[in-house]
């Protein structure tokens, strides 16, 4: 794909319909509309949505939180320090959005450090 403004004239819209379907590029109030829809849709599910993934948080007094590549050197970091004797965990993010909350919250509450990165 060229860089704006070299090779070839690129149109570049959202994908925003009104509620029968029909393509409501330049309508603000339909894209609003349809925003709002899909957040709130997502925001109900959260339950179904969210994923995580839990490596031996329990009884542990550090947790890493990773997500994305970061989440495998991360998991080898804590098999590396649990051989070594230190009580580690992780907590992978596999969904960032809607935000695990509930999950961090109860492992920050029972762990004495939390590290997140990114």
């Amino acid at each position: 794909m060229p860089s704006f403004g070299e090779g070839e004239r690129l149109a570049v819209t959202g994908s925003t319909h009104d509620a029968f379907g029909f393509r409501k590029t330049d309508d603000p109030e339909a894209h609003a509309k349809l925003v709002w829809r899909i957040n709130e849709k997502i925001l109900r599910n959260r339950a179904e949505i969210i994923e995580t993934e839990d490596y031996f948080s329990e009884g542990s007094e550090i947790v890493l939180i990773a997500y994305g590549f970061t989440a495998r050197t991360s998991l080898y970091v804590v098999n590396y320090l649990r051989k070594e004797g230190f009580k580690v965990g992780m907590l992978r993010l596999k969904t960032l959005w809607p935000f695990p909350e509930e999950v961090v919250s109860e492992i920050g509450e029972r762990v004495k450090v939390s590290w997140s990165q990114k």
